[in-house]
């Protein structure tokens, strides 16, 4: 949850989240330290549920085309499920991408390394592009309910724990035009344009963001609300504990 998605539900349900607590996203950096990042030129991959409101589906295929015609030989592996992919792989048979653009279905999370370890640009919303941006990969932000292929940049560029929600102000930044720069780049300015990302995603950090939670707890007038702050709290703490555990046992068994 962030500020913006807060504006965004209130308008969709007409009414003022008064007492709604924000809390971001919460990741553990350690997952990541392993990465092993070999990135493949033009390789471009989106994460995520195949939904109506990530437009960015659709209007990437016309993207595609887009840049291929200027002579990049770009591949982009998508890799989600649900009522959008009909439609695109209509699209994509009728421009004759089909060798360009791929629709893997859903992956596990244990399979987002070997997914992100070739892709050159990651192009998505959500909590995966936390993960891909964490890797060091860079990532430019598709804005929800937008069918043109506008975005307000790099993961970087956005306000704080924003994964893709709607600003005041409409993207004007064209995707193909940042996609075009980074395939320009010099692989130090690309090196950069990675760290810069990941350097954003330490703002995600578990470490950083428990503080900012015990806050709103202390911070709660209503002891009754507190309480149930707490319980959700301690909750979400053997959550994210039991996650971290999980990820380290299955390193520890595909490292033997």
């Amino acid at each position: 949850m962030n500020k913006d998605c807060k504006v965004n539900h209130e308008k969709k349900i007409e009414a003022k989240l008064v007492n709604s607590m924000i809390w971001p996203t919460p990741i553990d950096l350690s997952i990541y330290k392993n990465f092993n990042h070999t990135p493949k030129k033009f390789n471009i991959v989106s994460i995520g549920n195949l939904k109506k409101f990530k437009s960015y589906n659709l209007y990437m295929i016309n993207v595609v085309e887009e840049l291929i015609n200027l002579g990049y030989n770009v591949k982009y592996d998508i890799y989600g499920e649900g009522t959008l992919k009909h439609e695109m792989l209509k699209i994509i048979n009728f421009k004759d991408l089909e060798n360009n653009i791929q629709i893997h279905g859903q992956i596990n999370y244990n399979d987002i390394d070997e997914v992100l370890k070739s892709c050159f640009v990651f192009i998505g919303m959500g909590t995966s592009i936390i993960e891909a941006a964490g890797r060091g990969i860079p990532s430019i932000v598709a804005v929800e309910s937008i069918d043109k292929p506008y975005t307000y940049g790099f993961f970087y560029k956005l306000p704080y724990y924003n994964l893709g929600e709607l600003l005041e102000t409409k993207p004007s930044l064209s995707i193909i035009e940042l996609l075009f720069d980074l395939f320009n780049m010099s692989d130090d300015e690309y090196l950069e344009e990675g760290k810069k990302n990941k350097e954003y995603v330490k703002n995600y950090s578990i470490e950083k963001l428990m503080p900012e939670f015990e806050k709103i707890v202390i911070n709660s007038s209503d002891n009754s609300d507190t309480k149930i702050i707490m319980f959700i709290k301690y909750y979400l703490m053997s959550i994210v504990n039991l996650f971290t555990r999980v990820r380290k046992i299955y390193a520890k068994f595909i490292n033997n």
